[in-house]
């Protein structure tokens, strides 16, 4: 379609006015808007095109190079289709058609290329392609899209082609052109031209204007004032706009699409005319105004960049020039926060003005002068583009012509508007995007429009794009805690209601001893309102001690020992404590606190006092202790924890359940576990004085008959690694977190019924949203857990559009109180509600709302981990290709000193000095490398590994000293030894750390670099600067991420040696046959053994110079080791020394060590010496029963050990390992024993408890 665009008729206004009417005018719309045009410089003599050779204009050499990148595709081919009626004269319109290419030059270009530089080469003048069909039934839609989407070959042409398929009564045409040889503006020129021709119009029409002439005007353009203004408008712009979107973003856009043409109604029409006529803009100025609002409501971006294509047709003759002269000019749209319509509309006229007065710089030459010469890989400068159009258009005379909608199936950017009087064109990106988005988009714009056409003066961007969720009319609960419990009392009081290994609590009996607790409370000083805080262990007691101070009418603070519960005690300052006498002990800022000792107390209950007055559903009933540490404290009320318990459809509860006590009592996840049995009739199991381990875990389970357990996300990873633990269970409760698939099957594997993942805090009385557990989404998908609603909202409080990421926040009578004795927190967290009575609390988490009403929460809104100190730039290693490319870039780009790691596009590098590049690089080290390479790898050690990927050059030197070498797991025990070597041999280390094992990263004598396995932003930053990398870090139960933090690795890896720490365990559990090197690695062994044979195979194939490590057990001089001893290859020993029984143990020697120490010496080794391959890195081997007898002594544990079988699950990998060529790496090396090792790991232990 021809581009309607306001920069033509810009310059039909200008050349309409008087010199004195465009200054007035200018005076009006002020001097920036409507800048003064100057002259084109004399254009110098050029022969009138025809034949031979010709240079390429700017545009011309951008769509050649994004035709490069992207070649065999229909991208950019401009599909035009009519349906034809009436009695059609075949001959005169091939005739006209072959006319038209004869009187265009450029119509008859191919694009060649030579030595890097593109040419155009122009033909004498052939006949187009011109093909008939038929006649013949056709299905006009269907045949169109089929044609659309064949590919022009430019470098051979014909660029234009055209089908006529004839059928009864007419016929339809269909006119293919490349965008190399004409943009949207030339195509109606062609049109118009074949419309005058057709019939035999013996009168040639005016004569062409020449394109290179164009050309030659282009290069002669002085530049440095419209370089300056772009610099200027464009000084911190993001071109990005993070679009929320259906599926992730692929490394490279396919160039897959489909249209969506959407009707205007006429009151969205009519909106964006009358917001044009107030402000003296074009009808496309409103309606990109309307679409930039819309945006920054998808986006949260108040600061945008759109790119809007422009004809190039701003001189007198070139209304008429057919070819390639369409710009595309970036506008750059402010929106503060209460911007109103009419301010954006004036707002969006003026930088269009502004842009539009500057269209002549190309915009690669743009890009550059405003630094923004980062092409993505494929090219997409702009996510999105906007436009106005008109149809195109066809006259044969006695022939009615129809214009055919085309779908070509791609896309050029994320996002194309093009706007039309009444409607709409959207070109979407089909691998980021559904017809679903795009028609909510489309819906979301309409409603924009309308209301701020009918409130110009409010603010844009509070208007609502969804409508206000109903108002949930149900009552909310007027019950408390103590009458639900009251009420299974009555029903059947010799239930079981409280359980431990010994004793059980019936509902009457746990009625009596909370009515007695209340009393002596009351004679103590508890009231109602007043908080009694509660210093207990999980115990038998501890519920009736909790209901004991809600009878009182009091509310409980439960705390945890230690300096936690001292802080929160400091805070709050209640005047009684109930404690055990471990815990009874007071900070010296609770003077006031009077300390009523468990021990004590219990001998004192025996008279049952009257019933006290009933507590009223809005007294508090728990201040909760928050997580961050300021405020202390939440409240929360007996109406909040009865509506969590009182809808029980997320959860089994009732009658004949039975509950695990499992979560500390101060943990949000305790309101759920100690009210949600005793509430609802069920049995609530409390565990022995002591917390309870993954291993401890199943039997309290089943000695109890536990049937719904919580359980951490953290937990959750321990548990599903011991199959078995979770049989019995009917309801899973997973909160804290989301886990990973594969723990997610683990633990659906157990035969459970249900699993649920739960999100919520204390400020929601325990859980806002809850869903049912799936293996396919890495995050908590759900709905909100009556009587809560959830909400995600944007930050002036109106719900974001499904599928755009907003704030999270919950409402509904579960709110807590608000924060203990802090007001100006509480209001800054607990808002008014826009959607109803009552508040809002905001969760501080990021959510998005999907179509279907449930909430994916992605997280805290946190703010971006920092990065390295700056460190001063490596120089590049003795490499061949390095050197070449190096000579290359500084003859290329005109620059003497280049690092590195510098960037292409950053040191002046484009499209068309890429295309020489590649050129210059085939000529001098032989590697065929495509155009694309450029701007995926765009420095050059990251082209030097690409060339050497192709097997055309040796692999660098290995990491000399200075190096800056990427270690990953730094901190760890294995990590800690690695490092030492590296620095020991002169190469600077980079430690990949979290934030909490910073300073454990500097007393290593390291460079901490903050991030994370999980975050591959963090990865990819890590990288910076580096020349090697040894990758030693694991998470052990989420191998998912430790395969995608390899593929992150290697994907931004520039090239240089990289070293795996990978295990023995890849060989799964090879008894009684030695494995070399070359064994199998079938997989299957566990989800470790599995990511770590990924990762290997990953690297394997990567074309990066690598060694493969397979260490057995690593054991080295560190007090860690002899921890990591007990509770991994020991354990067995630990639990025999806490029952007192003797352990069996086998004398075969099936089990491997290496010393962390010659692991290390090894890993530093391989820098220099890369095996392209695995080593076994194992020390010697020895027998269960060699450690087990040595172990005892080491650790000091008592339990006598024979020889035999082993009576229980050893938790040690069998296999016996051929180390012969890690032997040949180290040499004559001495070797330790493992014994001399673990004394020595003994020796430290003792040392720094001794120094402790």
């Amino acid at each position: 379609m021809p581009t309607d665009s306001d920069d033509e008729r810009l310059a039909a206004l200008r050349a309409r006015l008087t010199p004195d009417q465009l200054e007035t005018l200018r005076r009006r719309l002020g001097a920036d808007a409507l800048p003064p045009v100057a002259e084109p410089p004399a254009t110098p003599a050029t022969p009138a095109e025809g034949t031979g050779e010709r240079p390429l204009s700017a545009t011309e050499r951008r769509f050649w190079f994004l035709e490069r990148l992207a070649p065999g595709t229909g991208r950019y081919v401009i599909p035009v289709a009519f349906e034809l009626t009436g009695r059609i004269d075949e001959e005169a319109l091939r005739s006209a058609f072959t006319r038209v290419v004869a009187r265009h030059p450029v119509l008859r270009s191919v694009y060649r290329e030579r030595r890097g530089v593109p040419y155009a080469l122009i033909s004498d003048g052939p006949a187009p392609a011109f093909r008939t069909t038929g006649p013949g039934p056709v299905e006009a839609g269907a045949l169109a899209r089929a044609l659309a989407a064949e590919p022009l070959d430019v470098e051979n042409g014909p660029l234009l082609e055209v089908d006529l398929f004839l059928r009864e009564g007419g016929a339809i045409l269909l006119l293919r052109v490349h965008h190399m040889v004409a943009d949207g503006a030339a195509v109606q020129l062609i049109l118009d031209e074949v419309s005058a021709l057709y019939g035999g119009a013996d009168a040639e029409p005016e004569p062409a204007p020449d394109y290179t002439r164009y050309i030659a005007w282009q290069e002669a353009l002085p530049q440095e004032a419209s370089a300056a203004f772009w610099r200027d408008e464009l000084s911190g712009a993001d071109f990005s706009l993070d679009l929320p979107t259906d599926a992730p973003r692929p490394a490279v856009s396919t160039g897959t699409g489909a249209e969506l043409r959407y009707r205007l109604p006429p009151e969205a029409a009519a909106a964006c005319r009358g917001l044009a006529r107030r402000h003296s803009a074009t009808v496309f100025m409103a309606q990109l105004a309307i679409l930039a609002a819309l945006l920054s409501r998808y986006t949260g971006r108040r600061d945008l960049v759109i790119g809007v294509p422009v004809s190039g047709r701003t001189r007198t003759g070139w209304e008429r020039l057919v070819g390639l002269l369409v710009n595309t000019v970036p506008v750059r749209i402010r929106l503060a926060p209460r911007i109103t319509a009419h301010e954006l509309t004036a707002e969006v006229r003026d930088a269009c003005l502004r842009a539009f007065s500057h269209q002549d710089l190309p915009l690669d030459h743009l890009l550059r002068a405003a630094a923004h010469g980062r092409p993505a890989a494929d090219a997409r400068t702009f996510q999105i583009l906007a436009d106005a159009q008109t149809p195109f258009r066809l006259d044969l005379k006695t022939i009615t012509c129809r214009g055919l909608p085309v779908d070509t199936g791609t896309s050029k950017v994320d996002l194309a508007f093009s706007f039309q009087d009444d409607g709409v064109v959207v070109s979407y990106d089909r691998d980021l995007f559904g017809l679903p988005f795009v028609e909510r988009l489309m819906g979301h714009f309409v409603r924009l429009a309308v209301a701020a056409a009918s409130t110009p003066d409010a603010p844009i961007l509070g208007i609502g794009l969804e409508p206000a969720p109903p108002v949930r009319r149900e009552p909310p609960s007027t019950e408390t805690v103590s009458a639900l419990i009251a009420r299974h009392v009555a029903l059947d009081p010799a239930a079981p209601a409280v359980v431990s290994e010994t004793v059980t609590r019936t509902y009457a009996a746990l009625d009596d001893r909370a009515d007695r607790i209340a009393h002596l409370l009351r004679t103590e000083g508890a009231a109602t309102g007043i908080p009694v805080a509660v210093r207990m262990d999980p115990c038998l007691e501890l519920p009736e001690v909790l209901l004991g101070v809600l009878r009182t009418g009091g509310c409980y603070l439960p705390l945890d020992p230690g300096p936690t519960g001292d802080r929160v005690l400091a805070g709050v300052r209640p005047p009684l404590m109930v404690a055990h006498r471990a815990h009874a002990s007071l900070p010296p800022a609770c003077d006031g606190t009077r300390v009523i000792v468990w021990e004590e107390l219990e001998p004192r209950l025996t008279e049952r006092p009257e019933a006290p007055p009933p507590p009223h559903p809005d007294d508090l009933a728990c201040v909760l202790p928050t997580t961050g540490g300021a405020p202390p404290a939440v409240e929360i009320t007996h109406r909040g924890i009865a509506g969590l318990v009182r809808e029980t459809h997320h959860v089994e509860a009732g009658p004949g359940q039975v509950f695990l006590l499992l979560a500390p009592p101060s943990s949000p996840a305790a309101v759920f576990e100690l009210w949600a049995p005793l509430c609802t009739g069920a049995a609530l199991a409390v565990p022995p004085r002591r917390p309870l381990t993954a291993a401890d875990l199943g039997p309290a389970l089943r000695s109890h008959g536990v049937t719904v357990l919580s359980l951490t996300a953290e937990l959750l990873r321990e548990v599903a690694r011991r199959p078995g633990v979770l049989s019995g269970l009917r309801h899973l409760v997973i909160g804290g977190g989301v886990p990973s698939p594969d723990e997610l099957r683990a633990v659906r594997d157990a035969g459970l019924l249900r699993v649920s993942l739960v999100h919520g805090v204390a400020e929601t009385t325990a859980f806002g949203i809850a869903g049912r557990a799936g293996t396919d989404h890495p995050l908590l998908l759900g709905r909100p857990v009556p009587p809560a609603e959830a909400h995600v909202v944007d930050d002036l409080l109106h719900p974001s559009p499904p599928g755009v990421p907003g704030n999270l926040a919950i409402s509904g009578p579960g709110l807590a109180r608000g924060y203990h004795r802090d007001p100006v927190a509480t209001a800054a967290r607990f808002v008014a509600n826009p959607f109803g009575p009552g508040r809002l609390f905001l969760t501080g988490d990021r959510a998005s709302r999907r179509s279907d009403g449930r909430i994916e929460v992605l997280g805290r809104a946190e703010p971006a981990m920092p990065g390295p100190e700056p460190r001063p730039q490596d120089p590049a290693r003795n490499d061949r290709a390095e050197q070449e490319i190096t000579a290359i870039w500084t003859d290329l780009l005109d620059v003497d000193e280049i690092e590195r790691d510098d960037d292409f596009f950053d040191l002046g590098g484009h499209s068309l000095l890429a295309m020489t590049l590649v050129d210059r690089i085939r000529a001098g080290l032989g590697a065929e490398l495509p155009v694309r390479a450029v701007m995926e790898r765009r420095t050059i050690a990251g082209l030097a590994a690409a060339v050497r990927a192709l097997g055309r050059l040796p692999e660098p030197s290995p990491a000399a000293s200075g190096d800056l070498v990427l270690l990953t797991g730094g901190t760890g025990m294995t990590g800690r030894f690695v490092a030492a070597e590296l620095r020991r041999r002169g190469l600077r280390v980079r430690m990949l750390t979290r934030q909490r094992s910073r300073s454990r990263a500097v007393e290593l004598g390291g460079e901490p670099f903050i991030g994370d396995l999980a975050d591959p932003a963090s990865l990819a930053a890590a990288l910076d600067g580096v020349t090697a990398v040894v990758h030693a870090a694991t998470t052990f139960t989420e191998p998912h991420i430790d395969v995608a933090a390899t593929r992150t690795l290697l994907d931004r890896w520039p090239g240089g040696p990289m070293v795996f720490i990978s295990s023995t365990d890849v060989y799964g559990a090879p008894t009684g046959r030695v494995c070399a090197e070359d064994a199998a690695t079938p997989g299957g062994y566990s989800p470790y053994a599995d990511g770590k044979i990924e990762c290997e195979r990953l690297i394997a194939a990567s074309g990066v110079p690598y060694s493969l490590l397979r260490p057995p057990y690593v054991w080295g001089p560190d007090p860690y080791c002899l921890w990591q001893l007990r509770m991994t290859a020991c354990a067995p020993l630990a639990r025999a020394h806490s029952t007192g029984r003797p352990v069996a143990a086998p004398r075969d020697r099936g089990h491997a060590w290496v010393d962390a120490r010659e692991l290390a010496w090894i890993t530093a080794e391989c820098l220099t010496r890369p095996t392209s391959g695995p080593l076994n890195t194992v020390d010697g081997h020895f027998s269960w029963y060699e450690l087990a007898t040595e172990a005892v002594e080491l650790l000091g544990l008592d339990c006598p050990v024979t020889p035999g079988h082993a009576d229980e699950e050893v938790y040690l990998g069998n296999g016996l390992f051929d180390s012969t060529l890690s032997a040949r790496l180290h040499g004559p090396r001495p070797i330790r024993s493992w014994r001399e090792t673990l004394a020595e790991a003994a020796r430290l232990g003792e040392r720094s408890r001794a120094d402790q």
